[in-house]
């Protein structure tokens, strides 16, 4: 009985390990294809939005504009200050990349707000900018805030102001000077470089001085000549003895 009731158990036993096995490849068979994330699909794709394809030659900014939002069907709304010409050649291009290509070498900037973009000048004295602007809070890694408000340009002191109690700059402008403001920041804020210095000290007596011909009064002898040592042994060089000869105090 107990014979029966072992073999009984140990195929039961055996019966679960091998369902363990199986159900996972049985439930990835089970699974529809869609709930299968595709590799091919990249997330940039995803997350690109609508694309762009056109051509205009000449045309006023504001037109362009006009034709892109009737494309993607997202409203594009401009304020006072947007206008211009503009010729480009548009294929397949996500829409926010178009709108940089067209609208940065013109001096604009815009911002996605709800559900439509804005378009704008970016310029502090402008009512947009409340609109098309961020605020952000740059440390600097190893220079002092106050010495990288110095050397700013021109160009971004309307954006920057300098919070010395923090060892930080505060920058409201629109993205794409944010960006920049970066990219240029990391040339400027660098680590100091470090010198190594090397300092030999050296033990001399007065015997070893006076084989040399040198004694403590500022003298070199040689021969029948004796010449004054003006550097008073501090960096002394004698090509002609073959000594080369250096204290270095701190």
């Amino acid at each position: 009985m107990r014979n029966k009731l072992f073999l009984i158990s140990f195929i039961f036993i055996t019966f679960l390990f091998a369902q363990e096995e199986v159900e996972p490849e049985t439930l990835k068979k089970e699974l529809p294809m869609e709930s299968i994330p595709k590799e091919s699909v990249s997330q940039e794709t995803i997350i690109s939005g609508p694309l762009v394809s056109n051509v205009f030659y000449e045309s006023e900014l504001n037109q362009v504009l006009k034709e892109i939002s009737d494309q993607v069907g997202i409203p594009i709304i401009t304020d006072g200050t947007v206008s211009g010409t503009i010729t480009i050649e548009i294929k397949d291009l996500p829409l926010e990349e178009c709108l940089k290509r067209i609208l940065f070498p013109l001096g604009f900037s815009f911002k996605k707000l709800n559900g439509y973009y804005l378009v704008g000048s970016g310029k502090p004295d402008y009512p947009s900018f409340n609109l098309l602007s961020t605020c952000e809070i740059i440390r600097p890694n190893y220079l002092k805030a106050k010495d990288i408000f110095g050397l700013l340009s021109d160009f971004y002191k309307p954006y920057v102001k300098l919070n010395e109690e923090i060892n930080a700059l505060v920058i409201t402008a629109p993205n794409q000077i944010i960006e920049k403001f970066k990219e240029d920041l990391k040339n400027i804020d660098k680590p100091p470089r470090q010198v190594l210095i090397e300092a030999l000290v050296t033990e001399i007596s007065s015997d070893a001085f006076k084989e040399l011909g040198i004694n403590w009064s500022g003298k070199l002898t040689k021969g029948s000549d004796t010449f004054n040592i003006i550097a008073n042994f501090t960096d002394l060089i004698d090509t002609t003895f073959g000594i080369f000869y250096k204290i270095i105090t701190k």
